[in-house]
């Protein structure tokens, strides 16, 4: 419509190097896996018509609206790993420190890893992607799935530490965290 910004019925700047070609798609923006298999299939569609037999400086690329929030979603979820492969270092680097062990804190990371596993397994059964908000769950539920193993080890250590055996330690230390631990996770 624009006479300077159209050439022979293309969409291109005024000078003519620069030709673009808008595909519309009918899906949000939150879709993806379906964003991901279009730009593969345009980048199939664009090397099959060899561009640099054209002209051997011409270059292609996508960009556009759906584009540019799987490329922000996947720097979303790759902040997000990092930020969550750190907290967890940090964290359980802490608590080896404290304890000075590393079967209680190996055991520890075991059992919050796999929380955090199935609440992003959840998340993604249910919501099919993670967003910014969402992404965090991971440093969340560390924060609140470590405090149980804290105060057990905690609480086991101090029993063990009056010459107690083992067995009555670990009972002891149960019956003292297990409920209090519980309302606090509840709240």
């Amino acid at each position: 419509e624009d006479e300077e910004r159209n050439r022979d019925g293309y969409l291109s700047n005024a000078e003519g190097t620069v030709l673009a070609l808008e595909v519309e798609a009918r899906v949000t923006g939150s879709q993806f896996r379906y964003t991901k298999h279009l730009q593969k299939s345009i980048d199939r569609e664009i090397a099959a018509l060899a561009p640099s037999s054209f002209h051997p400086d011409m270059k292609t690329y996508q960009w556009g609206g759906l584009v540019k929030r799987r490329y922000e979603y996947e720097a979303v979820i790759k902040d997000t790993v990092r930020t969550a492969g750190l907290t967890l270092l940090l964290v359980f680097a802490a608590v080896y420190w404290y304890f000075r062990r590393f079967r209680p804190v190996f055991f520890m990371s075991l059992a919050v890893v796999i929380a955090i596993v199935w609440t992003f397994a959840l998340t993604y059964w249910h919501i099919g992607y993670l967003n910014q908000q969402t992404a965090f769950l991971g440093s969340i539920i560390l924060g609140n799935g470590i405090n149980f193993p804290i105060v057990f080890l905690s609480r086991y250590a101090e029993e063990a530490g009056r010459h107690q055996d083992a067995r009555r330690a670990v009972a002891v230390a149960l019956r003292g965290t297990a409920l209090p631990t519980l309302v606090a996770a509840a709240a």
